[in-house]
């Protein structure tokens, strides 16, 4: 990441350039499409919010030997036209960033542009001061704030559609199950009853958005539906939600107690529910958060202790996500997810350090051999614990934007059953529905309260849209 003091420039001190325009973003660590401002210099690419801006976003340095590739219509992409990807060598390792420009014409002249910095020049490309630095064709789409930036489980998806609350009714019939049960299908319409919309009575205002996921465990029996977006329209009808299931008030507090700690722009909901007739009510935060919260956010003691030993070893300093079931049931489990980052070979190792240091069972060598085995697409995991004052309650290694290949071959090395798997198959084939994680979980015996599935298992998790004023 670059620090603050090489960001002090605007694009009028980069002039002349080799090239400049508008276009998208998505790269490094999160995946998150953000409308940039490109501007290519001394084989370096700064990019900024706004051609008026006093100072850099970011950059990629774009060495000779650096990697470029035209992914036009590629679903890395988004399946658009005039995108590349640019695999650039920074301090931690390669790093793939994704580039999608606003036309033909600035795609291929950046482009071209770029591939002549990567190789050694004879000839020098010519320099161009643009005429105008208006965005030829700016996207409006709802703005994702900062605290969003590292918002992983919560997954602010790639690209943001206006599917989002038309199709909760939509992907609920995929799983014939939950209208076979009263009790089920009224807490599930409670919930979706109990989030924020257009035209809710504290309505979302420009600018805000609640956008939607679910993750579907292998069998499709168990089912973890997330409404997710800015603080302001979430946090009253999350709340509302609780009191109204019975939740007690204490409890409740506790997310404006954690929210006062952490201040996250991003909160969400979650609600899971299975086959079995389990029902529980979970809360969340996305951000960026330094660990030396993780204590005062935590109840369990000694647990804690083993958890900071791990991330000690891993050289990581930030979670990216905290989470807090509000189940009425003790003991309340809390849950982290961390980014792996690094050579694959070293994130592999840190994932089985965390399944022993923590007392699970080692990952299979079936699911291992997925993981390294992965391209240089996926330039990092996922980790996320639940853990209680009892101990470590399950894990999770989480693969982002995966293909289809990748999440049908972890599936299968849990030997899906053929019925779900055409599930899964037809949730893939739904172009309202796009694939953003699929896990590895274990959950320890004596630890799914008769209800949720217990030991190993697939969970995809697939973001069917979002509701945006």
């Amino acid at each position: 990441m670059p620090i603050m003091n090489e960001l002090n420039v605007c694009v009028a001190q980069l002039q002349p350039s080799e090239f400049q325009c508008w276009g998208e973003k998505v790269g490094g660590s999160i995946r998150t499409w953000k409308k940039r401002y490109f501007v290519l210099k001394d084989r370096r690419i700064w990019y900024f919010s706004s051609c008026k801006d006093k100072a850099a976003k970011g950059y990629i340095d774009v060495p000779v030997g650096t990697e470029v590739n035209d992914v036009s219509g590629a679903k890395i992409a988004k399946h658009k036209p005039f995108a590349m990807t640019i695999n650039s060598k920074g301090p931690k390792g390669y790093r793939l960033f994704v580039i999608i420009c606003d036309n033909e014409t600035d795609f291929k002249n950046f482009f071209e542009h770029i591939k002549a910095q990567t190789h050694e020049q004879k000839v020098p490309v010519s320099r161009i001061i643009p005429t105008s630095i208006v965005p030829s064709s700016m996207i409006q789409t709802p703005s994702l704030q900062p605290g969003a930036l590292l918002n992983i489980d919560a997954n602010i998806a790639n690209y943001i559609t206006s599917d989002g609350r038309k199709n909760l009714e939509h992907v609920k019939n995929y799983f014939n199950w939950i209208d076979s049960d009263d009790n089920l299908t009224k807490y599930w319409k409670y919930w979706t009853d109990n989030l924020p919309t257009k035209t809710s009575k504290q309505p979302l205002l420009k600018g805000e958005a609640v956008h939607y996921t679910i993750s579907v465990s292998s069998k499709a029996d168990h089912l973890k539906w997330r409404a997710f977006g800015n603080q302001r329209p979430m946090i009253n009808p999350m709340a509302n939600f609780f009191i109204g299931v019975g939740i007690q008030q204490e409890e409740i507090e506790r997310i404006d107690e954690f929210g006062s700690l952490v201040r996250p722009q991003i909160i969400g909901s979650m609600i899971e529910i299975t086959k079995n007739f389990g029902m529980s009510e979970n809360w969340f935060f996305a951000g960026r958060f330094d660990i030396s919260l993780i204590r005062q956010l935590s109840e369990d003691g000694n647990f804690t202790d083993r958890l900071f030993e791990w991330l000690a070893e891993s050289h990581i300093t930030e979670f990216c996500q905290f989470g807090r079931e509000v189940n009425e049931n003790p003991p309340v489990q809390s849950t982290f997810h961390f980014l792996i980052e690094g050579e694959m070979s070293s994130r592999v190792n840190k994932l089985l350090r965390a399944t022993q240091k923590f007392g699970f069972p080692p990952i299979p060598n079936p699911i291992l051999n997925i993981f390294k085995g992965l391209n240089q697409y996926y330039t990092y995991f996922v980790f996320g614990v639940t853990l209680c004052n009892q101990g470590f309650v399950r894990f999770s290694a989480m693969i982002a934007d995966p293909t289809d290949d990748v999440v049908l071959s972890l599936l299968d090395a849990v030997r899906v059953p053929q019925e779900t798997r055409k599930i899964h198959l037809s949730l893939l084939k739904d172009h309202t529905i796009s694939v953003r994680y699929v896990e590895y979980s274990y959950l320890k015996n004596g630890c799914g309260r008769g209800t949720f599935n217990e030991g190993s298992d697939v969970y995809v998790q697939y973001y069917f849209g979002s509701d945006a004023q």
